[in-house]
């Protein structure tokens, strides 16, 4: 899994042209001091609300509760440790189904959590596809 680098090159894509942005925004409202100032705050936080997003996927470990460990084979050397959370499925409308939430950053395992929904009602063969896609 190379999650390191795709998330880099989304980085790299989007944080410069968010940031031209926020910029070009601010040099059009050059005239008023406290819009610029104004402008610059926002772009400061949604730059960082971009970088965060992309360095942590999608929640904190803490966020999902108590982890059940689960031993299902996947079909693919995956590198992953795999768990259930019931915190997944608290909200039928939402459909998470599958999870990283390992940080980017990490050597080793990740962590995966399935929706042990998923698992009851779609059987262990449809629940190792959604975890190795």
């Amino acid at each position: 899994m190379k999650l390191k680098s795709l998330n880099l090159y989304y980085i790299i894509g989007i944080i410069p042209l968010t940031a031209l942005n926020f910029i070009l925004g601010m040099i059009l409202a050059s005239e008023r001091i406290w819009l610029v100032c104004l402008i610059g705050m926002i772009g400061a936080i949604v730059i960082g609300g971009l970088i965060k997003k992309f360095m942590v996927m999608p929640y904190s470990v803490t966020s999902y509760g108590k982890l059940d460990p689960m031993s299902l084979e996947l079909p693919v050397n995956c590198n992953v440790l795999l768990f259930t959370s019931d915190i997944m499925d608290k909200y039928a409308f939402l459909g998470r189904t599958v999870e990283i939430i390992s940080p980017i950053r990490q050597t080793g395992e990740f962590i995966v959590v399935v929706n042990p929904k998923l698992l009851r009602e779609y059987g262990k063969e449809f629940t190792k596809c959604a975890i190795v896609r």
